[in-house]
């Protein structure tokens, strides 16, 4: 222990002086050495509608749109009353077979929400190694998927990931490595 603290007792700590440097140069600077790390707040330009000026990355200023009281409070209660509150998932809800085929038919697929939902029982799943289940599930979506109006560029990547997933499920059933 002694041998490997020998080697720093000639290191000397000094202390940065900032005494004699401007206050700009101090605050550019900051303590990692990085240019602009101090906390800007916003300018506010008109109180009753809320808008004020931030600073956008680049260094330019942008003004933010404000938000009245009365919108507030109508947003706030729209979220309480119509929407009854923040959404609360159920521990295991992906679990459930039942749920998928519900949501399979009550979902609206033209929604990309409602797609990734449907998706994320499919990668439960897979990574599960249930890949019968899984590939029964990618069919039925499939066959969904036809029966919707989509542009082939809006859900591409989507309808990739699902013939992918197939393949490999489709594989692994082969190899019986279910």
């Amino acid at each position: 222990m002694s041998q490997e603290l020998a080697g720093f007792k000639d290191l000397k700590i000094s202390e940065v002086s900032t005494q004699n440097k401007s206050s700009d140069e101090v605050v550019l600077k900051g303590k990692s050495g990085i240019p602009n790390q101090s906390m800007t707040k916003p300018i506010t330009v008109d109180s009753n509608t809320g808008e004020v000026i931030v600073k956008k990355f680049t260094g330019k200023q942008r003004i933010r749109k404000g938000q009245s009281l009365e919108q507030y409070e109508e947003q706030l209660q729209h979220f309480y009353d119509v929407e009854k509150g923040p959404t609360v998932t159920p521990i295991g809800w992906l679990a459930s077979n039942e749920k998928f085929q519900s949501s399979l038919d009550t979902l609206d697929l033209e929604v990309k929400h409602n797609r990734l939902l449907l998706m994320g029982f499919i990668h439960r799943w897979y990574y599960n190694r249930d890949y019968s289940l899984c590939l029964k599930a990618c069919n039925e979506i499939q066959q969904k998927y036809k029966t919707i109006k989509y542009s082939e560029k809006k859900m591409k990547r989507e309808i990739d990931e699902l013939k992918y997933v197939m393949e490999k499920c489709s594989t692994f059933i082969k190899n019986g490595s279910n």
